[in-house]
């Protein structure tokens, strides 16, 4: 073998694909995948295997109000999803959910449009 079991054991840990890396490991030291396997007999591999597994935080009201006046104050949202701490396309999904809102009360209200306005 080319690599200590360590180091065997960290690359399957760290592996994005496990299953896989045993047969990768097996071939990059010169050994059977049933010699790598007893190595890592007692590795638990607790990654996350999906976004249905993954959990879905609500915004806070404090997320929402930091957001609109960034927003309105021309902080790109890049720049917002750092200081919010959010992915930046759950900031592109709140300013589009924003601004259907914001459409939706004008249309409600009764906001008149140049089209109709000239009628």
């Amino acid at each position: 073998m080319w690599m200590t079991d360590e180091q065997i054991r960290f690359s399957y840990r760290e592996a994005a694909f496990p299953k896989d890396q045993i047969k990768i490991l097996s071939q990059l030291n010169a050994c059977g995948q049933d010699d790598i396997r007893k190595i890592i007999a007692d590795i638990k591999i607790n990654k996350p295997t999906g976004l249905k597994e993954a959990k879905y935080d609500r915004w806070t009201d404090e997320q929402a109000i930091t957001l609109d006046r960034l927003y309105k104050d021309g902080i790109k949202p890049q720049t917002i999803s750092r200081i919010i701490g959010v992915s930046v396309r759950r900031i592109y999904s709140k300013l589009d959910r924003i601004k259907k809102e914001e459409a939706k009360k004008k249309a409600a209200s009764g906001a008149r449009t140049p089209a109709t306005a000239t009628r």
